[in-house]
């Protein structure tokens, strides 16, 4: 919590699972069998295991209609995708376990046959070299020869069925799913299951990711987020994404923001590869007398950070400050000024030194992920804050490479992922006042699961706020 009279994760049901207090299980998450789904990723590697590596879920079945897909790993292009891995239930009603080796499925078939209302534990194994397994409720019962894995490029990574929209046959679940987790070892059935028929818990197991479902989500229309559970008690697990093409947030040109007249300080989080062009924007105040702006790069520089202030359309700009940032990892930047003093800081160093002054047009908007509506930002943007004091850096980095709890004085805060929500537009709360900002050719899928310090968070699609339930294995 900032101290601001807000709280973080509205709407957070921890369930306690691997902290203080003991192990609880108290929601799991609804799919309706026929477009439901939770996304952990695209393209995530962490979530692509190439050697050994076990799956642990539990499901039930309210109808048992074709195929239904549990967890899946796969390109989103044909029947079965091209390569990865799958979980389902079978048209026979029986539990089966795909590896994509080479160019065959190589298939690991349960006994069981599966009935409606009924908990079901799953665990799936790999050796990383030789054999698959699928245990069904703590028996072994099938196993596969399998020397490899291969993974196509467009891999898309979900729990309750396929993404994809090309196939007349997504393959939902018609259930629940609770308790998803992923190793990067082959785990012992003994850990996971207990004979009680009820969830354990897995933090000494040190999960790559592991989902808890309903009891760490928190549900921003439309959407329900999941966290990966390690990332539970992080301040930020959501950002916002942007396509350097023509995606923006706009912030209007509300009177809070006219404070870049005399000392300020602007604070963000963000993340980018290689940009398209020179001075692509990361925020832009420009819509009152005197404006800020933050971009990537100066003439030719594409991936370094400028920061300029002024009061006319172009500003004096401190420009090509630093480098080596463009590396798909998250920065901290921050920007004061005092006096006539700028300087800029990148994960609490100041590299203010490195600059050189020149100028810069930028438009008139107050924009987060442009400059001037002209030059657009390729990465994500999280947790930007503005004040109309200097703050000191250590107020703000502490080291961690994550968002820490911000001092008093901000006048603008805006978490981005987290407490955004979507209807046509994002709608990207001010968490201190009233000046929400608004996106521009934006989709649903802009918001993503990745923060700094924070990776391998899920996010539902077509899912509601009563997908929640109390329905879990006892």
């Amino acid at each position: 919590m900032y101290g601001y009279g807000y709280r973080y994760n509205s709407g957070l049901v921890v369930g306690a699972g691997g902290g203080g207090g003991g192990f609880s299980n108290t929601y799991s998450t609804s799919f309706d069998g026929v477009d439901d789904y939770v996304q952990l990723g695209e393209n995530n590697t962490d979530l692509q295991p190439t050697g050994a590596f076990s799956l642990s879920v539990w499901v039930k079945f309210d109808g048992l209609s074709g195929i239904q897909g549990i967890w899946e790993a796969t390109s989103n292009v044909g029947v079965f995708g091209g390569d990865g891995y799958i979980i389902w239930k079978s048209s026979s009603n029986k539990f089966q376990f795909y590896m994509r080796q080479g160019t065959s499925w190589k298939i690991a078939s349960g006994t069981t046959t599966v009935i409606t209302g009924t908990w079901y534990h799953i665990l799936c194994t790999w050796d990383g070299s030789a054999t698959s397994k699928i245990f069904i409720n703590g028996i072994e019962e099938g196993s596969q020869s399998v020397s490899s894995i291969n993974y196509n490029a467009n891999t898309g990574i979900n729990l309750g069925g396929y993404q994809s929209e090309s196939i007349t046959k997504p393959y939902q679940i018609q259930g629940n799913i609770d308790e998803a987790s992923l190793f990067n070892s082959v785990v012992n059935i003994a850990d996971v299951w207990d004979g009680s028929g009820q969830p354990t818990d897995l933090t000494s197991l040190s999960p790559i990711a592991w989902y808890r479902m309903g009891d760490n989500g928190a549900y921003k229309s439309p959407q329900w987020l999941i966290p990966n559970n390690e990332n539970k008690d992080k301040i930020s697990n959501y950002s916002t994404s942007y396509d350097g093409i023509d995606d923006y947030i706009g912030l209007g040109s509300d009177s809070s923001l006219d404070i870049f007249g005399s000392d300020f300080t602007i604070s963000l989080w963000a993340k980018w590869g290689a940009q398209t062009s020179n001075s692509n924007g990361l925020i832009n105040f420009a819509a009152h007398t005197n404006k800020a702006v933050i971009t990537l790069g100066f003439g030719s520089q594409y991936g370094k950070i400028s920061f300029g202030t002024g009061s006319s359309s172009t500003v004096g700009i401190l420009y090509d400050c630093g480098s080596g940032y463009d590396d798909n990892n998250w920065h901290h930047i921050m920007c004061t000024l005092q006096g006539s003093t700028r300087t800029i800081y990148v994960d609490g160093v100041d590299i203010s030194s490195t600059g050189g002054t020149s100028s810069i047009g930028v438009g008139s908007n107050n924009d987060i992920g442009n400059r001037a509506r002209s030059r657009y930002f390729v990465g994500n943007i999280d947790e930007v804050s503005i004040f109309d004091s200097v703050i000191p850096i250590a107020n703000l980095w502490d080291g961690s490479g994550k968002p820490t709890t911000l001092p008093s004085g901000a006048v603008g805060h805006w978490r981005m992922g987290e407490e955004s929500t979507f209807s046509t537009n994002w709608t990207v709360p001010d968490a201190i006042g009233s000046n929400n900002g608004t996106s521009a050719n934006m989709t649903i899928e802009d918001r993503v699961g990745d923060a700094p310090n924070s990776d391998n968070n899920a996010l539902s699609y077509n899912m509601d706020e009563v997908d929640r339930v109390e329905d879990v294995p006892s």
